[in-house]
């Protein structure tokens, strides 16, 4: 079988065809349609073609599976195709050779229409040769018959006879040779650029599967970015509001503070109160008139019992009236600071608040699903920003002014009675043309000058 190859295939003009299938599936370029039937008579070279096929393939794709069947030879490997087609699956190309067609017992051509159809996928190819047509074979099954029939028939006839050959000049057999070995030369540079073909198609299905690796990477890198760009603002954030939340602490204790200066306000009204009602129990002075001497000493001790009253209470009232003084200015710079602090700290609650909702937006979502990272914390700060306007704009400072106001107002309302009566006394005792200082509490309302008077008690 050897010595069978394309090379030393003697050829005509009627056989260039068959020669150029059989070259083409010994290349494993693509023949359509498939199966190949070569048609021909005895000696018409049919077996050569087939051998050559076999010869060229073991020495140029020696991983391509081969199956060479005759009448007089069906290997065992080839029957075994019929309960597991795996090997001829498993190759990447394979080839099936059916000689003396026409003399294939009836049990081999049943076997023959299993493994047929398993030779006619991608780089798998089915060759047979035969003397007779398809139709004319005793035995032929119906489905082999109609899948020789889809394929192609290459007729091979033989060449003619030529009379006995004188002796050979030189120059035709070193032209002979040279022929011989262009057409080996041929056969080889097909065999390469059949070669180069498949290895170009497997560089650009190689190129496209890196293109697309390179996106993935890439893809994947831009979420990596954006997932630790967010990563770092929620650090941020949580250090903002962690921040907030000690500011709000600090205007709790503010607003307590404040409370805590109502409540001493509150006693100190208590004490006014009690103050008052000891006025409001004093007698009425006596209309001025000119005592007798034996009531004289009486009146005038009365006259002093009355005027130490007023200055005591005077003097108690200036110290309750600095103490509220100072309790107001204190409530009053607590409240500014406190409206200052929370104007400042409201606007950078929305801030943070808008930059909460905007790392919240879906684009974080989508790096989240694509780098599988923890469920997105943005809403749970976006809870605690709400939390905390809500804490500092529910505040009880304005409370707190209104009912200092009230208290104050009582405290002026007591203080100007207490000098009510201390003029009645006064007018009594006084000359006319004293000067008496005008008192803090006749200025207008909510606070007394720093500089006011605090008392004779004082």
């Amino acid at each position: 079988m050897d010595r069978f190859t394309f090379s030393t295939f003697v050829t005509n003009d009627d056989n260039w065809e068959p020669i150029e299938l059989c070259l083409a599936i010994a290349n494993q370029q693509p023949v359509q349609p498939q199966p190949l039937l070569l048609l021909g008579d005895s000696g018409s070279g049919k077996t050569h073609l087939l051998c050559a096929i076999v010869n060229h393939v073991k020495k140029h794709a020696p991983r391509t599976a081969l199956a060479y069947v005759t009448a007089r030879d069906f290997p065992a490997a080839v029957r075994a195709l019929a309960e597991d087609a795996g090997p001829v699956i498993r190759a990447d190309s394979a080839i099936l050779l059916v000689d003396q067609f026409e003399k294939l017992a009836p049990d081999l051509l049943g076997l023959l229409a299993r493994i047929a159809p398993l030779f006619l996928g991608q780089n798998r190819c089915l060759v047979i040769a035969s003397q007779t047509r398809p139709e004319n074979v005793p035995g032929l099954p119906a489905p082999v018959l109609s899948l020789i029939q889809s394929g192609r028939v290459a007729r091979l006839r033989k060449a003619a006879a030529t009379p006995a050959p004188g002796p050979v000049p030189q120059g035709v057999l070193q032209l002979e040779s040279e022929n011989a070995s262009l057409r080996h030369e041929l056969e080889a540079v097909r065999s390469e650029m059949a070669k180069l073909a498949r290895a170009a198609d497997e560089l650009t299905r190689l190129q496209e599967q890196f293109i697309k690796v390179e996106s993935d990477r890439q893809r994947l890198e831009r979420g990596r970015a954006m997932f630790n760009e967010t990563l770092a603002e929620q650090r941020i954030l949580e250090q903002e509001v962690r921040s907030l939340q000690q500011a709000l602490e600090e205007t709790r204790k503010q607003r307590d503070a404040c409370q805590a200066d109502s409540a001493a306000f509150a006693a100190a009204t208590a004490e006014l109160a009690q103050l008052r009602q000891q006025l409001a129990a004093q007698p009425p002075l006596p209309e001025r008139a000119a005592p007798a001497e034996d009531a004289q000493l009486p009146a005038q001790d009365e006259l002093q019992q009355a005027r130490q009253t007023v200055k005591d209470a005077r003097g108690d009232l200036d110290r309750w009236a600095l103490k509220a003084q100072a309790i107001l200015q204190r409530v009053e710079l607590n409240r500014a600071r406190l409206a200052e602090d929370s104007e400042r700290r409201l606007q950078r609650v929305l801030a943070l608040q808008q930059r909460v909702e905007e790392l919240a937006a879906p684009p974080v979502a989508s790096a989240q699903e694509a780098t599988g990272s923890e469920p997105n914390g943005a809403e749970a700060i976006s809870r605690q920003l709400r939390d905390i306007t809500d804490a500092a704009t529910q505040s009880a400072a304005e409370d707190t002014e209104n009912r200092l106001q009230a208290l104050y107002a009582q405290l002026v309302d007591a203080a100007r009675a207490i000098q009510q009566l201390s003029d009645r006394i006064n007018d009594r005792t006084d000359p006319p043309e004293t000067a008496r200082p005008r008192p803090w509490y006749a200025d207008p309302f909510p606070l007394p000058p720093d500089n006011a008077s605090k008392g004779p008690g004082s």
